[in-house]
């Protein structure tokens, strides 16, 4: 019947995701709390914790968790040539581009109240992003000196909607197997018996369903207030400036 109620609790919750969570990730001298790694290349992982995330070279993780990423340090060590190589050749580019503007009559917008509706990737100091100034018009940008808690907002709220989504899929699984298993063990039985033993697991497993599920309406609960929160979360004061990137206007925040 516990079994039956928590299943019954599950489908009244309504959700969406999250993996590779350590809750203490010990890098270098470093230790991070209720870590997250959102995201891997060949030389480095985003890692989210308590109080605000860091790009952390995998040479530098836990061989269990270099192993997990497939980490080669040959590859480690491309990957970085690489990027230095894209990165001299942007900035050389941006380099030009300033000369160019500066010899001609720059000017600045006026200064406007925007929100920030999506968050790219970076591209040097600036960020690609989609805005919506106060008159309603949309566009595709590279933001400067964007508030670092509106990046932290939209990678917040991006893991929590994966780890909702992880954890719903998992107690849906483990309230239909409970499920099944009441519905085939008798209701009481010898303590040393298998039927014992099977339904003292099945109590153990219950208790644990249900801290998850908890766990879980959490979740669900600081998704739904960063929502309502979202106008104030993303919303910063900018200004256009005379700079492009290709067909990219160039905004700064302040």
């Amino acid at each position: 019947m516990k079994a039956i109620l928590l299943l019954s609790l599950f489908l009244a919750i309504q959700a969406e995701a999250q993996t590779n969570f350590f809750p203490l990730l010990n890098v270098g001298a470093t230790t991070y709390t209720n870590a997250r790694i959102t995201s891997v290349t060949a030389a480095d992982a985003i890692v989210l914790f308590d109080g605000g995330g860091a790009r952390v070279p995998l040479s530098n993780m836990p061989p269990h968790i270099q192993k997990q990423y497939g980490y080669d340090a040959g590859k480690a060590a491309k990957s970085l040539a690489e990027q230095t190589e894209r990165n001299k050749k942007f900035f050389e580019a941006n380099k030009k581009q300033n000369a160019e503007l500066q010899r001609k009559d720059a000017w600045r917008g006026d200064l406007q109240a925007i929100r920030v509706r999506s968050v790219g990737r970076p591209i040097g100091s600036w960020y690609q992003c989609e805005i919506a100034t106060t008159n309603g018009v949309k566009a595709s940008v590279l933001l400067g000196k964007m508030p670092l808690e509106i990046k932290r907002y939209y990678e917040r709220s991006a893991q929590l909607k994966k780890d909702i989504a992880d954890r719903a899929n998992y107690t849906r699984r483990e309230a239909q197997r409970l499920s099944n298993l009441e519905d085939n063990s008798p209701s009481e039985a010898p303590f040393d018996s298998p039927a014992g033993r099977r339904i003292r697991q099945m109590n153990i497993d219950s208790k644990a369903l249900a801290a998850s599920l908890q766990e879980l309406k959490e979740w669900q609960g600081e998704y739904k207030e960063m929502l309502a929160g979202e106008t104030t979360a993303i919303t910063c004061f900018a200004r256009p400036t005379a700079k492009s990137y290709g067909n990219l206007a160039i905004w700064e925040c302040e």
